[in-house]
């Protein structure tokens, strides 16, 4: 009984993300509003959130997200982001995103709680 209770929970869940999802492209992907990069904390796009401009070339991450990042949302209409770090005092780009794109786990290329910065491509 328990593991049902867990499953309608997490089915629940889903749904509610997609009805999400069915909004209009134009306005948001997920809750990062359209000409914006966001950036979170942890994975799957949860927790604190930094909202950069999608006007803006470079952006240090702020306080609580540097070295903390785990998913990030590009919902630029035509500007490919990146997310990086410094490594010896050089910039490493990690990943590249185009528009309207999202990356829910940076753990998967190795590089959860590294960023920096996110820049235009």
């Amino acid at each position: 009984m328990r593991l049902r209770t867990k499953t309608f929970t997490i089915l629940g869940i889903t749904m509610i993300g997609a009805a999400g999802l069915a909004m209009p492209a134009q306005a948001t992907i997920g809750q990062c509003q359209t000409s914006t990069v966001c950036v979170y904390k942890d994975a799957q796009w949860l927790n604190t959130s930094q909202v950069i401009s999608g006007f803006t070339s470079y952006a240090d991450l702020n306080g609580y997200l540097h070295d903390q990042a785990s998913s990030w949302i590009n919902a630029n209409n035509s500007t490919a982001e990146v997310i990086g770090e410094y490594r010896s005092g050089q910039p490493y780009y990690a990943e590249t995103l185009s528009a309207g794109w999202t990356d829910n786990n940076l753990s998967d290329i190795g590089f959860n709680d590294m960023a920096d910065f996110v820049t235009w491509a």
